[in-house]
């Protein structure tokens, strides 16, 4: 294959869901084995490395690859696609469409792969996939180094995989705690500024009521912060008490009214909302609505609504939040992955923490 025909492949080719057969597979895995680009110490490389033919199938994978797919059979996953080999959330369980989801098409392993594909480039960027590790859903976060090689009219991916877990979590915890803190604090700052002021008693007295609302949200904001960063790390008990849908409800309008796009949207909630006694975490699901009325109102146009409710359906209880705009394709694709934001660097943990603890604590 010529370096020509590799650059004028679309992105959307790159995603077939066209595969080789077992025979060519073995083929391939002789012409990489065979020449003289193996090298055996990538065996031994404390990196996770593997090799994708030109439709992302592999064909060569070292230990440290096939553990982190579940498999400690390398042989078991040749031939398989690395999203069917991680078992990607957005792959079908048994298929090995991996790529060609419309989930897919966001995907930064799959993007990462196509520059170094069309572009015979070697390429460095950071991941994020949500993976089933031991039957749960686990957000893991890499840097990912790609690079292609065409051996004998071969169309080779050379990829090796770090994980960067830890330092991405840490991050991200380190980045939302500073941003809560800097502005809670801050706006209770300039709120003692003005009780130094000369105001009548009933103004102190508002002042007084936000500055202990603020201080009890940033409180709480501390608390969910560390319940994720427990959670995700596999040491968080949940801790449950019995509460009404309607107070819910009620705390996440008011927690809302200092924020600064509240006043130009009507959050209310609806006459059809039940009311109705349920035992949770209440630290967790009052930031799991939070966060979705916090996201609705942002995303809603000035003087727009946004209509929130609670109903008990059998067993199970259905908390929605709801406004009149559809979120456009390519950010569904996208919102529940652990790192993506529209909003810049230090966002991007809201709607996942909604879908992490709704799925696997709630």
């Amino acid at each position: 294959m010529s370096e020509d025909s590799i650059q004028n492949t679309s992105f959307n080719a790159f995603r077939t869901s066209q595969a080789q057969p077992a025979e060519a597979i073995e083929r391939a895995q002789q012409v990489f084995l065979n020449s003289k680009h193996n090298c055996p110490i990538l065996e031994n490389l404390p990196i996770a490395s593997v090799i994708l033919n030109k439709f992302r199938q592999i064909i060569w994978a070292n230990k440290m690859f096939s553990q982190l797919g579940n498999m400690d059979v390398v042989e078991l996953i040749a031939g398989l696609r690395p999203g069917i080999a991680f078992q990607c959330i957005n792959t079908e369980t048994g298929t090995k469409e991996c790529g060609t989801t419309e989930n897919c098409a966001g995907c930064g392993f799959l993007n990462s792969l196509y520059v170094s594909y069309s572009e015979s480039t070697q390429n460095v960027s950071e991941v994020s996939l949500v993976i089933m590790k031991e039957f749960k859903e686990t957000a893991i976060d890499f840097e990912i180094t790609t690079q292609n090689y065409i051996i004998d009219n071969e169309v080779f991916l050379l990829v090796f995989l770090k994980d960067i877990s830890d330092r991405k979590r840490r991050e991200h915890y380190e980045r939302m705690l500073n941003h809560s803190l800097i502005n809670k604090v801050g706006s209770v700052k300039g709120l003692m500024d003005v009780m130094d002021l000369k105001i009548d008693q009933e103004r102190r007295n508002q002042i007084w009521k936000i500055i202990t609302r603020s201080t009890k949200e940033l409180f709480e904001e501390i608390q969910f912060q560390n319940k994720l960063n427990q959670a995700e790390t596999g040491d968080l008990s949940i801790i449950t008490e019995r509460i009404e849908s309607s107070t819910l409800l009620n705390a996440t309008t008011a927690n809302l009214k200092g924020q600064a796009d509240f006043s130009q949207v009507t959050v209310q909630i609806t006459e059809e909302s039940e009311d109705f006694d349920l035992i949770t975490d209440v630290v967790i699901l009052k930031r799991i609505l939070f966060n979705l009325t916090k996201n609705a109102i942002e995303a809603t146009e000035r003087n727009g609504g946004v209509q929130i409710w609670a109903k008990k359906i059998d067993s199970t209880v259905l908390f929605s939040v709801h406004n009149s705009l559809v979120i456009p394709k390519e950010i569904q694709h996208q919102m529940f992955i652990r790192s993506f934001s529209t909003k810049g660097i230090g966002r991007g943990l809201g709607n996942y923490a909604v879908r992490f603890f709704t799925t696997q604590y709630l």
